[in-house]
């Protein structure tokens, strides 16, 4: 079973501000299910699918 996790929980995981990490989510940089439609969505993420995400972003590297 996927572990869901709050705002507050994620950021912690990824070392980062909640208030940052949910407007990525907004903006569609970071993989995020919102609960609930208009502006009071209830952000939610996937343990495993930030885990992911976070190893994606490392191997983006530039050709130099």
């Amino acid at each position: 079973m996927p572990q869901i996790l709050t705002p507050d929980e994620a950021a912690t995981l990824l070392h980062m501000d909640a208030r940052t990490l949910v407007k990525w989510a907004r903006h569609g940089y970071v993989p995020s299910p919102p609960l609930g439609e208009g502006k009071r969505r209830l952000w939610r993420f996937f343990e495993d699918e930030l885990l992911q995400w976070v190893g994606s972003q490392g191997s983006r590297k530039k050709d130099i």
